[in-house]
């Protein structure tokens, strides 16, 4: 069991007038990933982190066996501004042992800004994600892909990987696109980054595009419009590169199984 879960991380994009918000239900969240009947308190914190430093710190706490208690469930709504780069670290944790499982199940954040379009954000976790545990058994290493990528000049359109490293090392990130153009960027150390891809797209031409690091990094796609304004259209998540073989080695009674299921299969006897 343990005493914590793996904490959300926000992206903070840098517009004007611009906040992110998300909505916590955090009764369902014992309900999925405590043990049965837990109790003592659940600590819920969120911290800011602007521009590679530590800011804005929200704490609140809740008694676990009155939240189990309501009829109705308790749900709380977090919120930063976005203005300056930088994420929002969403952590919760109690002051002993009873989850059952470590990662969050990652919801949606509220992107909004001024008179312009809101829209949703999918947050990354900042560990313990079993998919991506499973890719480094297989490939022994980190990548994400993403299969449209796109930018024109002549519409104005640009795109963006926006980066952030909440952990305690530097992090070097390496691109390559489907053309075969291919660039690198390091990430400081609480560090968020906004990555131009206009030298490394084919102009008016979509492009997959795949990253690989010498550690885990939470990464968002970024359409935006080109120009001094760059204002964002949409943001989109990346996805996991899976390594896993396609030919898995068998033993020879897994394989005379097969071979007989196989067999009545086609003589009919199965149907």
């Amino acid at each position: 069991m343990f005493g914590y879960l793996s904490p959300l991380i926000f992206p903070l994009f840098g517009e004007k007038d611009s906040q992110i918000g998300v909505c916590l239900d955090i009764t369902k969240i014992l309900q999925n990933r405590a043990i049965s009947e837990p109790s003592g308190t659940l600590r819920v914190e969120c911290q800011s982190v602007i521009l590679g430093k530590k800011c804005r710190k929200k704490v609140l706490k809740f008694k676990i066996e009155d939240l189990l208690a309501k009829q109705t469930p308790q749900t709380i709504f977090l919120s930063e501004n976005a203005e300056s780069l930088g994420y929002m670290e969403v952590s919760l944790s109690s002051e002993k042992p009873i989850f059952r499982r470590l990662d969050l199940a990652v919801g949606y954040s509220l992107y909004s800004r001024g008179a312009n379009d809101a829209f949703t954000v999918i947050p990354d976790t900042k560990f313990a994600r079993p998919i991506l545990i499973d890719q480094f058994r297989d490939a022994g290493r980190f990548s994400l892909v993403h299969s449209a990528t796109f930018a024109s000049g002549g519409q104005k359109i640009s795109n963006s990987l926006f980066f952030v490293n909440p952990y305690e090392r530097a992090i070097l990130v390496k691109l390559k696109a489907s053309n075969g153009k291919k660039q690198s960027v390091k990430i400081n150390v609480k560090e968020a980054k906004m990555v131009s891809l206009e030298t490394l797209l084919d102009p008016d031409t979509p492009n997959c595009l795949q990253l690989t690091a010498n550690n885990r990094i939470p990464a968002w796609d970024i359409k935006h419009a080109s120009g001094s304004s760059k204002l964002i259209n949409s943001v989109d998540h990346l996805d996991v590169f899976r390594g896993t073989k396609a030919r898995q080695p068998t033993t020879l009674s897994r394989f005379a199984k097969d071979w007989m299921r196989d067999k009545l299969q086609h003589g009919g006897l199965l149907r």
